[in-house]
């Protein structure tokens, strides 16, 4: 049935393909390196970047900036290092900021360039730190989230040169900004709002599940993602789910009605309606989860891959793709970074041969935690490093059944 499903999708998204010459609907972009896309970026319809985990299992331990002038036909490697790269912002074609963490042995934290990344710099940060969400306002004011290190929101006001920690919370995972002094942050189930800069946060809300991204309109109708899509409309003090049937992680807008969703899957979420009500879109990658609109039209999307779309995504459908968004979940280790036992939660909807393993950074098979066959439900496994004599570093988990396969990344921190 998962062969059909795809089959129909391929048919749809490549029928349109040969009536333009431009694909209709999203089509995949080449990258310079098959390393896994934790971030993009777009000034303008041409002008883009994209920052790489520091790690893959077919490669070397190595972040990477990709660089695109043509709206992404082409992308260049800007720069490469031993590092983790989450986050990537740029004010204009000279000034642009990424956010790093951990790779098994240094923290990056920040890098800076004012000639369009042909040079990077690095700024001082909090020791430790890792990360995540990050939102510049202008030239001088910006912020961003430590998910692991020590845990924290933190402020500068001179570009990056100092930083100064507003708030701590563990796993603060997004932040978002209307204004210099309006802004929103999610930390593990929470999310906090603050009106003054960040000197001061009062929480908003406790959903009492994770939370993985937050966007707002307006002061009063916002937008957070736990899987499901939950929307407010008095500011953050009640929320409704909008829909039971689509899922996504991050968001992104180009108006106040249209916007898309990133999904681990081979789907992307649309909205036409601001966020109350979604349909999917077929994409040829697997996975899609982070995504940047420039408008309703052009939007891009990476994961393990580049997509874009010059039609806004072409047809969306529900039905077609339920099943195949539904049919499985992975979840992210628990805790992470861990030493040395780590849990890892996944589930599955129908009866599959399923397989999980570990793999270190150099593609080595290096545990097998499940290998055979399970019926629907949810499974954990407890995974001790200490058993297999694991050294600190980033190693890969992936979950494979029935031609295919996710694979998530985790933090062995001795």
């Amino acid at each position: 049935m998962r062969k059909y499903i795809l089959l129909i999708i391929s048919i749809l998204f490549f029928a349109f393909t040969l009536q333009s010459d431009k694909p209709m609907g999203w089509f995949q972009q080449t990258r310079p390196v098959n390393d896994f896309i934790n971030n993009i970026f777009f000034l303008d319809s041409l002008t883009g970047w994209a920052v790489t985990a520091g790690g893959n299992i077919s490669g070397p331990d190595t972040g990477y900036v990709f660089k695109t002038t043509n709206g992404g036909e082409n992308w260049t490697i800007k720069f490469r290092g031993l590092e983790d790269l989450n986050a990537v912002q740029f004010l204009n074609q000279n000034t642009g900021y990424i956010g790093g963490g951990f790779n098994g042995t240094s923290f990056i934290s920040f890098l800076k360039t004012t000639n369009g990344g042909d040079n990077w710099i690095r700024l001082n940060s909090a020791p430790g730190t890792n990360v995540n969400g990050m939102k510049f306002i202008n030239s001088d004011t910006g912020w961003f989230c430590d998910i692991y290190g020590f845990g924290g929101l933190y402020r500068t006001n001179n570009g990056g040169v100092n930083w100064q920690l507003q708030a701590s919370l563990s796993e603060m995972k997004n932040l978002f900004f209307l204004s210099i002094d309006t802004g929103f942050v999610i930390s593990a189930k929470k999310i906090y709002k603050t009106v003054n800069g960040g000197s001061n946060w009062f929480l908003l809300h406790d959903f009492g599940f994770q939370l993985g991204d937050v966007y707002f309109f307006n002061s009063n109708v916002g937008i957070v993602s736990a899987g499901r899509f939950y929307r407010t409309t008095d500011g953050g003090s009640n929320w409704t789910m909008n829909q039971e049937d689509v899922v996504g992680i991050n968001f992104t807008f180009a108006s106040d009605s249209i916007g898309w969703a990133g999904l681990n899957s081979y789907a992307i979420p649309r909205t036409r309606d601001g966020g109350k009500s979604w349909a999917y879109q077929g994409s040829p990658i697997g996975n899609n989860t982070c995504i940047f609109a420039i408008d309703s039209l052009k939007v891009w999307a990476a994961g393990n891959g580049i997509v874009h779309t010059s039609d806004g995504g072409g047809l969306t459908t529900i039905g077609m793709q339920e099943e195949l968004i539904n049919s499985y979940k992975l979840s992210q280790n628990y805790p992470n970074p861990f030493n040395p036992v780590t849990r890892i939660d996944y589930t599955i909807r129908n009866t599959f041969f399923i397989s999980l393993k570990i793999y270190n950074l150099n593609g080595k098979e290096v545990a097998v935690l499940v290998k055979s066959k399970q019926s629907a439900g949810s499974y954990n496994v407890i995974f001790d490093a200490a058993k297999y004599n694991l050294s600190s570093g980033i190693y890969f988990y992936i979950l494979e059944m029935d031609n295919f396969k996710e694979t998530r990344k985790m933090i062995l921190l001795k």
